[in-house]
């Protein structure tokens, strides 16, 4: 089995995993090759994000840095606002200093949920607005690529269209809360890997003092001839 075939496994056994690496960021983005099409996060933009913590008056509109500023983020899917949001995330630390801020992670596979509630999530309908245009999806979405599941949780660009939706955000919220979640400690040399498709990831906490907080790049990735709409 070969390192590309060993980072499969693993994420599709845990929904996320790391590999050893140490290069730029070319080939970083070589490296993200391997795993499908890396699509920009925003119109125009470049393929490899720059995630550095920002003050809402220096992020970018719509953004959670618009919204949360240096703090920490809330659990969600990133590129929630696409059609199809990307399949997987690639993120290394670029901070020449030791990170004391974790990327959280929780497994949307043991996130306990009624009968009612299951079928809730699949079927109470959200509007998503991210400033790509506007259009409907559910929470849990079975109907997008045949045969698949996908996870789409981002309540800063997603609105419920009916109180049964909204209720069933908030159960699904209160029923993330009895989750462990798997905290990511930041250190060089590793690329992290997430299941987009699968996980939810949310930011730590700032840290006590700004010198020590991270600079990270980030790679989405689709698979199944998605692009970017």
């Amino acid at each position: 089995m070969n390192e590309v075939d060993k980072i499969y496994h693993e994420l599709s056994i845990h929904g996320w995993t790391v590999a050893p690496f140490n290069g730029d960021q070319g080939q970083f983005l070589s490296f993200a090759n391997s795993f499908g099409n890396p699509i920009p996060s925003r119109r125009a933009g470049t393929l490899v994000d720059i995630l550095v913590p920002s003050l809402p008056q220096d992020a970018r509109p719509r953004s959670m840095s618009a919204i949360f500023g240096e703090g920490a983020f809330p659990y969600h899917t990133d590129a929630a606002y696409l059609r199809i949001p990307p399949k997987y995330v690639l993120l290394r630390v670029v901070s020449e200093q030791e990170c004391t801020r974790d990327t959280l992670l929780i497994d949307t596979k043991n996130i306990f949920l009624s009968a009612s509630e299951q079928k809730g999530i699949r079927n109470e309908v959200w509007l998503v607005n991210g400033g790509r245009g506007r259009f409907y999806s559910t929470i849990i979405n079975n109907d997008l690529i045949e045969g698949v599941s996908i996870v789409r949780y981002d309540f800063n660009c997603m609105r419920p269209v009916t109180r049964k939706a909204d209720e069933i955000g908030r159960s699904f919220w209160e029923a993330l809360q009895n989750v462990p979640h798997m905290p990511f400690s930041w250190r060089g040399g590793l690329i992290l890997l997430i299941d987009n498709w699968r996980m939810l990831h949310a930011r730590g906490p700032k840290p006590t003092s700004l010198k020590n907080d991270r600079v990270l790049e980030r790679i989405l990735i689709s698979v199944q001839n998605q692009s970017v709409k």
